[in-house]
């Protein structure tokens, strides 16, 4: 029962089920790093969970991994919190199509929740058709934080022709996704998630070992469901929220005794003395130690992939739980709300599971185990007793801050367009980005810069003059490096304080080009090794060539002369009998590369007798 001791892999949970593959996804996230959802698709489709810096070195990996995935899942998040990368790739280009940024109906509320679903279809035409739902407290970002991860698996029931009551509030929050879109959906991507709604609600998850069953799926801030369902009758209440709203807290913690609250050290010093005094009466208060705020393994691991503006926001605690006690039984409410005001009453979309137990498997002393054990969770809390009045804030910080946030929804609203112009005598291109509105003028305070994620920052322009004039001009740009990414950084500076901002818009392109992922592809595929990589990724032979690529063998995994191609050879003579749609699509690659003038680049002597045998079937010649 969330032992401290077990750290499950955000991308673990993604990985199909023995025997199946990934057919459809669609997620949910407050905010997004661009790089980590690159990594999603490796854990889907490739079925090969490496660590962070193995697969940003492997390109070739990720082109495959987002080929296969292409069309098949989507990710909604809140517009304006996608992360600028702190790597570079063209790959992220890739992911303009998957990327769905959306706003609550409610202006003043934010989406909030952090789900994932997914549909496997077996190998085998007999097997059922599998779903899987993750309710998460993390945002699909490089997050060194204590998080949740409530993973649920069944099988859907064809034969039912009605929804099982249980789960069709998890069905209404997917159905009702598409209408937060700040851009239209295609209506096949409208339709697929309707499906995937419908499908859902007749499908009968297994709750996790030790609970007895799922009580509710709680979605909030959606028709029919505006608002969280208060726990109404229990005798103690342990929540643990990193952000709190006094009122919220109050009333939860009203009805308990003996009630335990672990949140954030600067949340609760933000509580008035008022609040606070009258709370403690019944509730103990505790916030996690210096070392287990901030794991320094985690950071080593994440720092890297993290645009240095943000790392101080993912870290610490950020787990989002409820459990309370009844008699024997417990709840446990996990999910992506805080004790708050606009988690609680329905200003954001929100996502909560309650599962139901016996207390003694599933209960509050459970969950934080014993006290005298060497690692539980109640040894890495520390109570906390101290409070005054809350400190007296930086009001110009503050001032700048909100500044900030003003601008970003200044652009945000200013529905920015991107356009592309081809520049036929040097074969570059010409990127346009516009807004719709009048012209607008930033505050004396702030100043900021604006570029395509896929060019250097060097390269920027005044956000200053977008919304003045109306437009700015990316000049020279190759096919490959075209994107609607575009990131803004601002800043805002008075009396000597300072405050930043930055984030990525995902905008609609008119005119992109049409082969323009292939040029991506071809920027990829430059030489010999890596044009050999990708092909036995594209027959399937992952597992033994991404073992190579870990043992450094070669710059991509595969050591240098002629002893490749009798295992490739192998392969090719494999798919062609039993998967010929894999040989289809190798051939279309080499005229594709023929037709960009790389093939000669990249083919390695010996390798056009062989594919030769191919194109004239005659491979009883070998």
């Amino acid at each position: 029962m969330l032992d401290p001791n077990t750290r499950e892999v955000y991308t673990d949970q993604l990985m199909p089920p023995e025997g199946y593959r990934l057919n459809l996804a669609v997620a949910t996230t407050y905010s997004l790093d661009l790089m980590s959802l690159l990594m999603a698709p490796i854990s889907m489709t490739l079925q090969d969970c490496r660590n962070q810096r193995s697969v940003m070195n492997d390109p070739v990996a990720l082109v495959e991994a987002l080929h296969r995935s292409a069309n098949r899942f989507l990710v909604f998040c809140q517009r304006g919190r996608i992360y600028i990368p702190s790597q570079d790739t063209l790959l992220y280009s890739y992911l303009e199509k998957v990327v769905v940024e959306v706003q609550p109906s409610n202006s003043d509320g934010v989406f909030h929740p952090k789900t994932w679903l997914l549909r496997y279809v077996g190998e085998e035409k007999d097997h059922p058709i599998v779903y899987r739902f993750l309710c998460l407290s993390r945002n699909l970002t490089f997050d060194r934080s204590w998080d949740t991860v409530l993973v649920l698996e069944g099988t859907l029931d064809d034969r039912r022709l009605r929804g099982i009551g249980l789960c069709r509030p998890l069905g209404q929050f997917f159905r009702y996704l598409p209408e937060l879109a700040t851009r239209k959906l295609s209506a096949k991507w409208v339709d697929t998630v309707r499906k995937m709604a419908d499908e859902v609600t007749r499908v009968r998850f297994k709750p996790p070992e030790d609970f007895g069953g799922i009580k509710n799926f709680i979605p909030v801030g959606i028709p029919g469901n505006r608002r969280f369902s208060w726990p109404k009758e229990f005798k103690k209440a342990l929540i643990v929220s990193p952000f709190i709203s006094p009122e919220t807290l109050k009333r939860l913690t009203g009805i308990g005794n003996h009630n335990v609250v672990i949140s954030r050290l600067d949340s609760l010093e933000s509580l008035p003395l008022r609040a606070y005094n009258s709370i403690r009466k019944n509730t103990d208060f505790f916030v996690l130690d210096d070392a287990a705020e901030n794991p320094g393994d985690l950071a080593e691991e994440t720092e890297d992939f993290m645009d240095s503006e943000n790392i101080e926001d993912l870290s610490g605690l950020h787990a989002k739980l409820i459990i309370t006690e009844n008699g024997r039984r417990a709840t446990v409410f996990t999910g992506s709300a805080n004790v708050t005001k606009p988690a609680f009453l329905g200003k954001n979309v929100e996502f909560m599971v309650a599962l139901s137990g016996q207390r003694k498997h599933i209960g509050i002393k459970r969950f934080l185990g014993d006290e005298n054990s060497r690692i539980s969770f109640m040894n890495m809390l520390v109570p906390y007793t101290g409070h005054s009045e809350p400190p007296v804030e930086n009001e110009t910080q503050k001032m700048l801050e909100r500044m900030l946030e003003d601008t970003r929804r200044t652009l945000l609203d200013a529905r920015i367009l991107a356009k592309i112009e081809r520049e036929p005598e040097e074969g570059t291109f010409h990127l346009r980005v516009s807004t719709a509105v009048g012209a607008v003028s930033l505050p004396d305070e702030v100043s900021g810069n604006c570029y395509p994620i896929t060019i250097a920052e060097s390269r920027s322009k005044d956000v200053g003059e977008l919304l003045d004039q109306g437009d700015v001009w990316f000049d020279e740009l190759t096919a490959e490096a075209l994107t609607g990414f575009l990131a803004f950084r601002l800043t805002a500076r008075k009396s000597g304080e300072r405050a930043g901002l930055s984030f990525v818009m995902n905008l609609p392109v008119e005119g992109m080009p049409d082969d323009r992922d292939k040029h991506i592809l071809y920027h990829i595929l430059s030489d010999q090794e890596t044009f050999i990589r990708y092909l036995l990724l594209i027959l399937g032979s992952e597992d033994q060539l991404l073992m190579s690529h870990a043992t450094g063998k070669g710059k991509g995994g595969i050591s240098g002369g002629r002893g490749y191609l009798l295992p490739l050879f192998e392969e090719m003579v494999r798919a062609f009998s039993r998967e010929p749609e894999k040989i289809d699509r190798i051939s279309d690659i080499i005229e594709d590369l023929k037709k960009a003038g790389n093939l000669q680049k990249v083919l390695p002597s010996g390798f056009e007798k062989i594919w030769q045998a191919f194109r004239d079937e005659s491979l009883g010649d070998y």
